[in-house]
């Protein structure tokens, strides 16, 4: 949370709705998000799957893939947050540091039944490391539903989701929202 001088008086507020406390307004912060990763591992159906309210009935959305980058915004532990969408396609990659500028977390997104997704989290991780390096990085295997048994993709430290089933989506939203409260 921040604290800036109050800019119009007619309206009480100068950013957004905020709280006055004298001559100043009270700007909460929004907490930055930014999903990472190849194409078609699943970080738009991901990103869909943590901002429904009821899961009962989560239907796989048909959605093209990401050209650029997108996003929405989801409360998490009663923290506003920005989750950004990115493209993974190799063309996109040289636009990820205007992405990454300010981001508080970043999601590394890695499928478990495409090994050169394992193997370019290296990429990634130095994209956040070069343009974020303060950002808290959370790395996850996604396409839990459709793993084969062989694969050896999987490390203990990484967060096992599947948009489809729900599986592990209430864990990294708990991980997403221990570090967006840490924040504010």
């Amino acid at each position: 949370m921040s604290v800036v001088p109050n800019r119009d008086r007619s309206t009480g507020c100068c950013y957004g709705s905020s709280a006055i406390e004298d001559d100043f307004v009270v700007v909460k912060k929004t907490v930055k998000i930014v999903v990472l990763g190849n194409s078609a591992v699943g970080k738009t159906t991901l990103i869909n799957r943590l901002t429904i309210q009821d899961d009962t009935d989560y239907v796989l959305p048909s959605e093209p893939l990401t050209v650029g980058a997108a996003y929405t915004n989801v409360r998490l532990n009663d923290v506003e947050c920005n989750i950004w969408d990115t493209a993974g396609q190799e063309k996109y990659r040289a636009l990820a540091p205007i992405y990454l500028r300010n981001c508080d977390i970043c999601v590394i997104a890695y499928s478990l039944v495409d090994e050169a997704s394992k193997r370019d989290i290296t990429i990634w991780d130095n994209l956040i490391s070069t343009h974020s390096p303060n950002a808290v990085k959370v790395i996850i295997a996604t396409m839990q539903d459709i793993r084969s048994t062989s694969s050896k993709c999987l490390s203990e430290s990484d967060v096992v989701i599947s948009s489809l089933t729900g599986c592990g989506i209430q864990q990294l939203k708990n991980i997403l929202s221990a570090a967006a409260k840490a924040m504010v």
